[in-house]
């Protein structure tokens, strides 16, 4: 089972199931509850009480072994749709749709609230269903904490009691010091007699991740530093270019008008400007487009519009396949499209398209209707940027219906275009 649509989400195996038991005493066993709840971070008391309560059925979850259990006689074919809902009910966002989500209670302990990490969007939760006294009784983050701590000071006092037996002159058995026990709760350095081997590999993966994080903040500072650079240069070239001349939309060159003397060509785009293309490719890649439009819409603050979107298209689009990756990949562009000036900007990025590819142009009213549908560009601006071109020309021709559709009512002359068919 894939849960959520981006290629940056998660693989949630399926349930598995195991009846055991007979007459009143049949249960099910969750085997790998614990696997599925740690996948998409919830604790697993969370999913086996929801499991009892959507199967109208008794749940117990021991904290110590991980067992779930469910009493009834329940197979994978009535728990895998339980377990889709749950991740739709208190783990996917509600705007973005992705599973970065995390959860969190109010100041007073009594609400439970979901943040998406990706886009940032608060989801209302049910707090009517009995799961919500599941998570305020085992807060997000703090379940193992405790126990993990009071661990580690047992395993710590038990190792200080057995160097002692092998010295004894070493510190009173009865004795110890305050800063022995706050030593004992977390992993000692490489070389130390005491340090457990479970100590050991929780100290190793501790600087792992901290070492992770430093170099990712590292890299996310360069990355911001470099946008910023590049807008500057950027700023720079199209002040220099001509105030009537209109920009294409991957070369940043001067489109020369009829009848117009040919524009001095402009400097080729800084280096910088590919590298933040390739800087998206890899955001993209490694966390998904929910996330990695959060740092995107950030970085592109500090770039030139026409800049952004033409990099974000180079990105996400890629030829014919264009109708189809509109809407996967619409948190890109959504911010930067929010006005007239971004969604003329598309417009003319997916003429050049048309103008570069011929099944584009063939299906050019198709493409502007992807874009339309996903409020990208509003009919207006199609309308009007629609209207400047010649209308001779093969682009016009070609979006001339899906044009005329927006122009008049859509049943007038719905039928003849599948293009105009709203979804």
């Amino acid at each position: 089972m894939a849960e959520g649509g981006d290629g940056g989400q998660p693989k949630i195996p399926e349930i598995v199931a195991k009846i055991e038991g007979r007459g009143n005493g049949i249960k099910t066993n969750i085997s790998n509850c614990v696997e599925v709840s740690r996948i998409i971070k919830r604790h697993p008391a969370y999913l086996c009480k929801y499991m009892g309560v959507e199967l109208g059925a008794q749940s117990t979850f021991n904290h110590d072994s991980g067992y779930a259990i469910v009493t009834g006689a329940h197979g994978n074919d009535k728990l895998q749709p339980v377990l889709v809902k749950f991740i739709r009910d208190f783990v996917t966002c509600g705007k973005c749709k992705g599973l970065q989500t995390k959860l969190s209670l109010d100041k007073k302990g009594t609400k439970v609230t979901m943040k998406c990490k990706g886009c940032g969007e608060k989801t209302k939760l049910d707090q009517t269903h009995k799961v919500i006294k599941e998570i305020i009784k085992y807060p997000p983050g703090s379940e193992n904490e405790k126990k993990d701590k009071k661990d580690k000071k047992k395993e710590g006092k038990k190792a200080r009691r057995q160097a002692l037996k092998e010295d004894p002159g070493a510190l009173p058995e009865d004795e110890p010091s305050a800063a022995d026990d706050a030593a004992a709760a977390k992993p000692q350095p490489t070389g130390k007699a005491d340090e457990t081997e479970e100590e050991r590999a929780a100290r190793r993966k501790a600087e792992k991740e901290a070492k992770k994080a430093k170099k990712a903040e590292k890299a996310a500072k360069a990355a911001a530093k470099e946008a910023r650079k590049a807008g500057g240069d950027r700023k720079k070239a199209m002040a220099a270019a001509p105030a009537d001349g209109s920009m294409t939309p991957r070369e940043g060159s001067m489109t020369p008008r009829p009848g117009d003397a040919a524009p001095e060509p402009e400097p080729e785009p800084a280096a910088s400007e590919e590298n933040m293309e390739e800087k998206l490719r890899e955001a993209i890649a490694a966390d998904g487009v929910a996330i990695a439009a959060g740092w995107w819409n950030g970085a592109a603050g500090d770039m030139p519009l026409q800049q952004a979107l033409s990099t974000a298209f180079s990105v996400a689009f890629t030829g014919a396949e264009m109708i189809k990756q509109v809407k996967p990949t619409k948190r890109l562009f959504s911010k930067l499209c929010a006005k007239k000036e971004g969604q003329t900007i598309m417009f003319d990025l997916t003429l050049e398209l048309a103008r570069n590819d011929e099944a584009v142009m063939g299906k050019l009213g198709h493409y502007f209707k992807a874009l339309y549908d996903e409020d990208l560009v509003e009919e207006e601006v199609i309308v009007e940027c629609h209207g400047k071109l010649d209308q001779e020309s093969a682009e016009a021709k070609a979006s001339k219906s899906f044009v005329e559709w927006c122009v008049h009512e859509p049943p007038a002359i719905l039928t003849p275009c599948p293009c105009r068919a709203r979804a």
